[in-house]
């Protein structure tokens, strides 16, 4: 498996992976949604952007900002959902995996936890969101 880094040296991937020959390419590079959104958000992905930059990875972000409190400069729904569909469409994404530990010295109300929740996302309510 390599790294989303070495696909910039190996630009020859994109045209012969079934899979990222599939991908919304635009001069060799794979486009991407960013959703800054509120809070902390906005930093965090301009530090995201410098770091897929630094590492020469052919990656453009379609950044979409969708915020809570400023509805005016917003894009709309339908617009973010259907960005984030072709992603994952195209990237064929049917789960969302999310990791949960527990972390030493964090006191919690459950404590060991130590779990994997996998939940598929190509039907039922969040789905439908962007049909």
């Amino acid at each position: 498996m390599r790294s989303i880094g070495s696909l910039a040296h190996h630009s020859k991937l994109l045209h012969t992976s079934s899979k990222l020959s599939s991908l919304n390419v635009t001069n060799g590079r794979i486009n991407c949604t960013m959703i800054p959104g509120d809070g902390v958000g906005p930093e965090i992905m301009d530090s995201v952007i410098r770091v897929v930059s630094a590492t020469g990875a052919p990656i453009n972000f379609e950044t979409l900002q969708l915020s809570e409190v400023q509805h005016e400069t917003s894009a709309s729904l339908s617009d973010v959902c259907e960005s984030v569909r072709k992603n994952e469409n195209e990237l064929d994404l049917y789960a969302n995996v999310v990791k949960i530990r527990s972390l030493r010295g964090v006191k919690t109300r459950h404590s060991n936890l130590d779990m994997v929740i996998i939940r598929e996302q190509t039907e039922g309510e969040i789905f439908s969101l962007g049909t």
